[in-house]
């Protein structure tokens, strides 16, 4: 059986530790062409319903869940601190602005689930 070299798919030869045609090493089971553009990585599936429901209990929690992790902190972070002066302070602007943002999030987080499964975002 002919041996393919795993990096350029040039077909070398028994016991060689290199290949001659692009000097990367060889592994000892190198793939064939065919071999090496059959494998493929299966893309993470996200739930869409898992995630609005997540940022609906958690402002932020389902752009985590979709692996957006500083998008999602960051809504978490605005939320709460928004909130905490909106309620101390009693400005009303700043608790729509907080209330706004949760909404937007459950939706963007939503929307954003379906992106990933349709492959038009990369996490």
């Amino acid at each position: 059986m002919a041996k393919y070299c795993s990096s350029c798919g040039k077909e070398i030869s028994e016991g060689i530790k290199f290949c001659p045609s692009c000097g990367k090493a060889v592994i000892s089971e190198a793939l064939s062409p065919v071999q090496a553009q059959t494998v493929q990585i299966s893309p993470q599936i996200k739930n869409p319903g898992i995630a609005a429901i997540l940022s609906f209990f958690i402002a932020g929690a389902g752009h985590i869940y979709n692996g957006q992790i500083g998008t999602g902190l960051f809504i978490l972070f605005c939320v709460i601190i928004f909130s905490i002066i909106a309620i101390i302070y009693g400005n009303t602007l700043l608790l729509i602005a907080a209330t706004i943002m949760w909404i937007t999030s459950i939706y963007e987080s939503y929307t954003t689930s379906q992106k990933i499964n349709r492959g038009e975002i990369k996490v």
